[in-house]
Formats: structure tokens, sequence, C-alpha cells
């Protein structure tokens, strides 16, 4: 149309020019941009996590880029292309593992061996064996050794680094060897440290702890209990805090002993042994020399650990000792626990059991509100209690129906505007079972007291 308009006719061989401009232009322009998108994605993986599923590490100018990258980029840099080139093992990745341990932050070496060591990369241990002689940082010749013998399969290159006189090199060695898969070198560290747990020595025995600590999520070590009832409360509690998701049910029988005296440290270690410590902790909450505040500190630690063994054990609870219910609905909540066709009529008569005690307070309300010189902590003390009610009974609207449309419910409570607790009533109505839900918008709607009480 414009060459019309300029020579009032359409002439094919200018036309032809034309387009053979455009294609110079075009491939000059692929050239550049082609260019900047590889300097603009090094420069993203640099900055944020990239997987590899997100594009494919088989070109050699992309390849190229990440190897320049890593000789020259900061620390914090190349550790979020080591992060993405970790998300896929291939020959590539492998190839380029090999360029981190080069690089001259230690962090980045450390970052890079423990993840040939996740990845099982047998194929690069020669490289962490020239490591361990030219490296001149302690931590990284020390991961180093550790992640040989993980990745070691013959007992004579293990039984080098076991006898090594450096007391720090055959620490990291039994570390490395506990977590080996050949049983015949897990055997011999197993060994190494009962020695150390048993011997006299107060520096043998630290150091036998220092290590069930840096692998207490792959291995415990049958006698670590007797580091734990050991009469030295100092060394009591290190042992405890060894305790990982890898602990022996006779580690976690010791600590249970040490729940009074060392409460805190007990607690954590059981919250890192995840569902294998709930039977300690179904068997503490069954017994009656606990106080009430030790037993609802062991209702959240079993809901904080969840897990269907954890709903049992919550649940069963609930239904032996109803004293502590509101502590055990809470626990539920918090762990997810949606309630099956058998439990579900028992939780709503639950729910009916809390509305009425609300109703109750509800009353001692008014009736204080009666009284010429009304007791006003009496009246703030009911009203706290009322509003505990209104959170119990959302969790166990939680536990029982939709729980995306319950916790949508109950931030709108929390805005404390008129418009939102509307439509949180709303949804209430329209999710929990017709009479809860009809009593207990009445109960909590933005109206006075008595008209609530006439209404109930």
């Amino acid at each position: 149309l414009v060459l019309f308009r300029i020579q009032h006719e359409i002439n094919l061989i200018t036309i032809c020019y034309i387009l053979v401009g455009l294609a110079v232009c075009w491939i000059g322009g692929i050239v550049m941009v082609n260019r900047d998108y590889l300097s603009m994605l090094i420069k993203t993986i640099s900055s944020r996590f990239f997987s590899q599923e997100e594009f494919t590490l088989n070109d050699p100018d992309i390849i190229a880029q990440i190897r320049r990258k890593i000789e020259t980029g900061s620390a914090s840099e190349v550790l979020s292309v080591l992060n993405m080139v970790g998300t896929k093992q291939n020959p590539i990745s492998t190839e380029l593992l090999s360029c981190f341990l080069d690089h001259s932050s230690e962090q980045v070496k450390l970052e890079a061996l423990r993840l040939i060591a996740a990845k099982k990369i047998v194929s690069l241990k020669d490289k962490l064996s020239t490591l361990v002689l030219e490296s001149r940082e302690e931590s990284v010749r020390n991961e180093a050794i550790k992640r040989i013998c993980q990745l070691a399969e013959n007992n004579y290159e293990l039984q080098a680094y076991l006898s090594n006189p450096d007391p720090a090199l055959r620490l990291s060695a039994i570390k490395g060897m506990l977590c080996n898969s050949m049983g015949i070198a897990k055997s011999m560290a197993e060994d190494a440290l009962h020695d150390m747990i048993g011997a006299g020595s107060t520096y043998e025995r630290f150091s036998a702890m220092h290590i069930l600590d840096e692998v207490k999520d792959e291995y415990d070590h049958p006698e670590h209990r007797v580091l734990i009832e050991h009469n030295d409360d100092h060394t009591a509690i290190r042992a405890i805090n060894a305790i990982g998701n890898a602990a022996a049910p006779t580690t976690l029988s010791a600590a249970m002993k040490k729940l009074v005296r060392h409460r805190p440290i007990v607690m954590k270690a059981l919250h890192r042994a995840g569902s294998r410590s709930i039977p300690f902790i179904a068997t503490a909450l069954e017994e009656s020399h606990y106080t009430i505040d030790i037993r609802n500190q062991l209702i959240v630690l079993c809901g904080k650990i969840g897990g269907t063994k954890s709903h049992d054990v919550l649940v069963r609870m609930l239904k032996n000792h109803p004293s502590g219910s509101a502590a055990i609905i809470q626990a539920l909540y918090r762990s997810r626990y949606q309630a099956n066709k058998e439990n579900r009529h028992y939780f709503e008569s639950l729910a009916r059991a809390y509305i009425r005690f609300a109703v109750e307070l509800l009353h001692m309300q008014k009736a204080l509100t009666g009284i010429d010189q009304p007791s006003a902590l009496l009246y703030n003390a009911i009203q706290i209690e009322f509003q505990e009610i209104r959170e119990i009974l959302l969790s166990l609207f939680a536990c029982i129906y939709d729980r995306e449309k319950v916790r949508k419910a109950r931030n709108g409570f929390y805005t404390h505007n008129r418009d939102s607790i509307a439509n949180a009533m709303e949804i209430i109505e329209l999710t929990v079972k017709k009479d809860l839900a009809r009593y207990f918008n009445t109960l909590f709607e933005n109206t006075s007291i008595e008209h609530r009480c006439e209404a109930l």
C-alpha cells in the first residue's frame, strides 16, 4: 500500500529489495537478541532459584556462560547457579559440579560437596581426593573426607581414613561411614563410635556426641541412651540435642525420662524425631504423674508433628479425656485433621456441647449487666472464655467440614469489621450443618447480649 501511494504502481523488484533488506535486519536482530537473552538468562539464574525443568541445559553457549559465571561470580550468585544445576542429575550437571569445587568461596565448595553426596556421584570421588590434598580450608578438607567415606566402595580406603592420627579427619571419616550404604562400612564406624561412647575420656565422649549430632537424621547408635542417662547434666543435654529423625526407640525412651528435668530441650528433640516419638508421647499422655502444663505441651507437640499416628492419638485422647478437649481440638486443627464418617457424628456432638457452654456464658454476661455495680473483671474473664469457645468451634468446623472455607470465615472474624463478620457468618451458614450454623451465628453476631439471649 505504501509503494502504491509513492510509485502509483506495484513494482515486484522494489518489493524484493525491501524484503531482502528486512531479512538482513532480522538476521542481525536475531544475533543481538540471542546474545542479550543468554546474558539475561545467566543473570536471572544467579539472582533467584531456577530449575532445569524451566529450560534445557544442552546449549554450548549457555554452558560456556555458566562456566564463566562460576569462575567470576560472587559466592551468592554461584550458589544460585549451583542450586539450579543440582535440580537434575545428568552428565552436564556432573561436569559442572566439578567446576564448583574449584571456586574460591569456602561456602560454595561445602555446598557442592553436600550436593555430590546427596546425588551419590561416585565419578567425582577422585576430584574429592584431590581437594583433600590441595585445600587449605580445614572445614572443606573435613567435609571432603566425610563425603569420600560416604561414597567409598572398598574397605581399604576406609581403613586408611579411620586410622588417621588427625582426630578431626578421623571424626569426619566416621560421620561419612555411618551414612555409607555399604553394611561393612557402617559396622566399622559403629564399632569406633561404641569405643568412643564407652571411653572414660570426656573428649572422646563429646566427640561421639558431635558425630551423633551431625548424622542425627540418617543414623542413631544403639548406645545413644547411655549418654542421655549420664549423671553429668551437660553431657545429657548435648546427647538430647543429638536426637534427630533417625532416633532409636531406646534413645527416645531415655529422653522421655528427662522430660521433667529438661523439658524445653526434650520437647524440641521429640519434635525433630517426628512420627517416631508419637508412641512415647501417647504413653506419657496416658500416665497421670505429669502436670497439666506438660500434658498440654505434649498435646500441642503431637499436633505439630501431625500425620496419621498423631491424629489417632489425639482423637483417642479426646474421647477418653474430655477435660483436655480444648487443647486437643486446637492440636487437631493445626495438624490438618479431617474427620471421617465414623468420627463426624462425635465431633458434631462435641460442637453442640460447646455451643451450650457458650450460651451459658452469654446468659452470665447478661446477668452481670443487670447488676448496679457489675464486676468488670468477671465480665471480661467471661468474654475471654466466650471468644476462646468461638476459636474452638471454628477449629471443630474445620476438622468436620470444608477447611478452606472455615479458614476464610475465621479471617473474617479477626478483622472485627461488621461487613467482614457478616460475610464470615454467611460462609458458616453455607458450610456448616444447619442447626450448628444457626446457633453459632446467633451467638457471635454483632448485636446486643439481650437480643442474642432472646434469639437463643
